[in-house]
């Protein structure tokens, strides 16, 4: 089978231009602003589609893992994001190692602090504070009850974080958003209000925490508020992967609604889509953030151009010049 009298040679030229190995961000670094305004956001759509269905497939996973338990799959979630990147593993390991039967039962939210500090390695030490040893008590007498038993060589990590995204802060928010909410799950599966969604996070902390950011120093009265940054944060990566692997699970089709949720969401701020505006192409939402970290992760860095829709049109544009 002979094909080289099937491709112009301007399209080889063109497939090694894309190709050649050099210091470009991107192979089509410096041709990305020619792709037209169609293919680029129906490109941008499908890659949106395509990473939130890998994190949906996640979820799913997490689901069979609790028994078949979508509050606490939930739970689980929502713990694990809270944590951000640094502590999102360790809190993801915390959040199982407390059956959610037990969470259900826990409306207080001194108890709920003390389950959720307790089982993250953080009421160990002997110090001279009231509220501290409250927790500890506390801790050991629901630790007893309940038969709990703590996660051997568990560590959350302070260093190099922002106070405002300390564990100990990010844990007591996770308690009153549970304590003000007790059937969270039920509430979000299919809210696609963005501002409503806004409403159910917009929790604060107990008192203790207002003027603490942990147990060791006592710092200036501060709200320690959930950001609404860190509220999209929520929505994008746990609540949005949530729904669609709820609704898959119903033989649902909801990736309409989510579309429109996303795209009312404010863009994120990361070098890779920093990058991509350098390219000077338009990304105004958070649907475009995602789906440009899915199109460097999973093409760009792996030189998948030929399954890109961006590089498919560059090299069949060219050789239509031609023609």
């Amino acid at each position: 089978l002979v094909l080289k009298n099937c491709t112009t040679k301007e399209t080889i030229s063109n497939y090694e231009k894309l190709f050649q190995k050099s210091s470009k961000w991107i192979n089509c670094e410096g041709q990305l602003a020619t792709v037209s305004y169609f293919t680029w956001n129906n490109w941008l759509e499908r890659l949106y589609l395509e990473r939130l269905s890998h994190k949906a497939s996640r979820v799913q996973q997490l689901y069979i893992e609790l028994n078949s338990h979508w509050e606490a799959t939930c739970f689980c979630l929502l713990a694990q994001y809270f944590g951000g990147n640094t502590n999102g593993e360790a809190f993801l390991q915390i959040a199982k190692s407390i059956p959610f039967s037990i969470l259900q039962k826990t409306t207080s939210i001194k108890q709920l602090e003390a389950l959720l500090l307790g089982q993250a390695n953080l009421l160990e030490e002997t110090l001279e504070d009231t509220y501290y040893q409250t927790l500890q008590q506390e801790y050991r007498y629901l630790k007893h009850k309940y038969q709990l038993t703590n996660i051997i060589g568990l560590q959350v990590q302070f260093f190099r974080l922002r106070p405002a995204n300390f564990p100990s802060i990010r844990l007591a928010q996770l308690a009153q958003l549970y304590s003000t909410h007790h059937q969270l799950f039920a509430k979000l599966h299919s809210e696609t209000n963005l501002k409503q969604l806004h409403s159910l996070f917009n929790i604060n902390t107990s008192p203790y925490w207002e003027t603490h950011y942990n147990f060791h120093k006592e710092s200036n009265k501060r709200t320690k508020r959930a950001t609404p940054q860190f509220i999209d944060l929520l929505i994008i990566n746990a609540l949005l992967p949530l729904q669609l692997s709820y609704a898959k699970s119903l033989n649902k089709s909801v990736e309409d609604n989510l579309l429109d949720l996303i795209s009312a969401i404010t863009i994120e701020k990361n070098s890779i889509v920093k990058g991509f505006k350098k390219e000077k192409k338009e990304l105004s939402n958070a649907l475009h953030s995602q789906a440009v970290i899915q199109l460097k992760k999973e093409y760009c860095d792996l030189n998948g151009c030929l399954q890109c829709a961006v590089g498919f049109e560059l090299l069949k544009k060219r050789d239509l010049k031609i023609l």
